[in-house]
């Protein structure tokens, strides 16, 4: 997914100043890290770094910063907050592509930094792939230039000869992230007709995620594992029935194919508008010990008193790669 959270590429002045600011506040200070697709030059040339990941890796071990795993770092500040008096960094990765596999994992092994990825069902399966992948996809492949794309009632898109397409794309995940899942996939097939362009039925090797078989071996490495529902729709979106199967099933499917799954539950998209106190609810009655959303903030004593539901709504932040923005992010 494109939004501007799901962006990781963190440069050499970030790390001196996130370790700064960190360091010089005391008290508890805890924060959770969201990465998503990590850049290939040959096959994906779009998300994090490897090299500038490896950087902060290396910058955090040598400063002192520790770096915990996501279940271990919830279980320790629901039980003894106290005993986290260094400033603390945790790691995790949404949906799990191949890229992850082969870019990413063999980096938090070096620096021996525990990550925890989150993963979606019928994506592993291999009979789905992600909506927002279709979209980027048709537009990569129409030779259509439209003055103007109608999709939905009556909701236009404007995209004009020679334009840059990935405003308007932005611009369409953000309509499209507020549809129910049968209207999304409805739209995503209009699209594909307005472009002109067959959507495969399965994703082409840019897309695909890891298979269990990769999600296991990537667990014998020290990787652990989440659910991030059956199909990835948006849950403030979906009929209450529908929410709970999309959570309970992938909880229960996850499961039943790795051997030490996390008990944190990671909500798609994760802004306060995507999920509910129904999902909260429904993620504790599942018996997880939390779960993860996209509330850009840092876990401190009084981020923790002042929220009784925060482990249902656990805050997380995805790095900006421009110079400061990251800094800015975290302690404006």
């Amino acid at each position: 997914m494109l939004d501007l959270l799901k962006r990781l590429a963190v440069g050499a002045y970030d790390t001196r100043a996130v370790t700064r600011l960190l360091a010089g506040r005391g008290g508890l200070r805890c924060m959770v890290l969201m990465l998503h697709r990590f850049a290939d030059r040959e096959r994906q040339p779009h998300g994090h770094d490897p090299q500038r990941l490896r950087t902060l890796l290396a910058h955090f071990r040598r400063n002192d910063i520790e770096l915990l795993g996501l279940d271990d770092a919830v279980t320790c500040l629901i039980q003894t907050p106290e005993r986290l008096t260094r400033p603390s960094v945790i790691f995790t990765v949404d949906d799990c592509y191949v890229d992850f596999q082969e870019r990413g994992v063999p980096i938090f092994g070096e620096f021996d930094c525990p990550v925890t990825g989150f993963v979606v069902p019928e994506a592993v399966d291999g009979g789905l792939w992600f909506w927002w992948d279709k979209v980027q996809w048709a537009f990569r492949n129409t030779k259509v230039l439209h003055p103007s794309l109608r999709l939905g009632a009556g909701h236009f898109f404007a995209l004009g000869v020679g334009m840059n397409k990935a405003p308007l794309i932005e611009q369409m995940h953000e309509w499209l992230k507020q549809q129910t899942p049968s209207a999304r996939d409805a739209a995503v097939l209009d699209l594909s007709t307005l472009l002109e362009v067959e959507i495969p039925a399965l994703p082409p090797p840019e897309y695909r995620v890891m298979s269990w078989t990769d999600i296991r071996a990537a667990e014998q490495q020290g990787v652990r594992f989440g659910a991030h529902t059956l199909t990835h729709p948006v849950l403030s979106r979906c009929e209450t029935s529908h929410a709970e199967t999309e959570i309970r099933q992938s909880i229960v499917r996850l499961q039943r194919e790795v051997t030490f799954p996390s008990q944190i539950f990671c909500y798609p998209v994760g802004r306060l508008q995507d999920f509910s106190a129904r999902d909260m609810r429904t993620v504790e009655g599942a018996g997880m010990l939390g779960a993860v959303a996209t509330i850009p903030d840092v876990m401190t004593s009084a981020y923790l008193g002042q929220d009784p539901d925060w482990r249902w709504r656990i805050p997380r932040h995805g790095l900006d790669d421009r110079p400061g923005m990251t800094t800015r992010l975290l302690f404006s």
